[in-house]
């Protein structure tokens, strides 16, 4: 038999070979990517008549696959720590929310475990957020407590928002105060500086001062194209 007779492989074929398999490997290769994280800081002076300032400072840090920890001083009641970990679930679209449900612990002068969401919800210039914070005592049985703080505001222009807040603080689940109150926030750059007041028609108002801030952390990591 001829030898030409059988079938040989052509350049041609070889280089359309050679290029589907660098295709391959460019979609398979480890590659580097950044991927988002955040942190920050939130600083609150709580001011009345009855002497100096509370201060109540919040840190915070979410990493790229949405954990989230969290630790306030002040924020529970006076004179305590606490730190809550959690995951972060959110869709950024017209309508965007984000939820992050918590567990922890409260040092200080109220101990126990701690129980939190955080929640906040967004479409188009209508903005509501919430924080809940439960706290049970595994030794005093009867004196938990739950702290809710929700806002809803609206923006009117840039990044400027006012609109209304409220705090309910239950005690030993039957002892409530409720506190309602008017907020403006408004941004300098990245700094938000937010200021309510709550009881404007009682002599009981008190103002929050605040001012807080969120870096974006870029974090290198290879994916696998495919």
């Amino acid at each position: 038999r001829d030898l030409h007779s059988f079938p040989t492989r052509r350049s041609s074929d070889l280089y359309k070979m050679r290029n589907s398999l660098l295709i391959i490997l460019v979609f398979i290769w480890p590659n580097k990517t950044e991927a988002q994280a955040s942190a920050g800081f939130e600083q609150y002076f709580y001011v009345n008549k009855t002497g100096f300032p509370v201060v109540v400072p919040v840190i915070y840090f979410q990493n790229e696959h949405n954990w989230f920890v969290q630790s306030d001083i002040n924020y529970e009641q006076l004179h305590t720590f606490s730190i809550c970990i959690g995951k972060t679930f959110s869709e950024d679209d017209e309508f965007s929310y984000s939820v992050t449900p918590m567990i922890g612990a409260v040092l200080g002068s109220l101990k126990g475990g701690v129980l939190a969401l955080n929640t906040e919800m967004r479409y188009k210039n209508i903005l509501f957020s919430s924080q809940s914070h439960y706290v049970f005592s595994l030794k005093n049985v009867g004196s938990d407590l739950l702290n809710n703080w929700m806002e809803l505001g609206y923006r009117v222009i840039g990044h400027t928002f006012i609109g209304v807040s409220m705090q309910t603080i239950v005690f030993n689940a039957i002892n409530m105060q409720l506190q309602t109150g008017v907020y403006i926030r408004f941004s300098v750059k990245k700094w938000n500086f937010p200021i309510y007041c709550f009881n404007t028609i009682s002599d009981n108002r008190h103002l929050i001062l605040g001012v807080t801030r969120e870096f974006s952390l870029q974090v290198k990591k290879q994916v696998l194209y495919n």
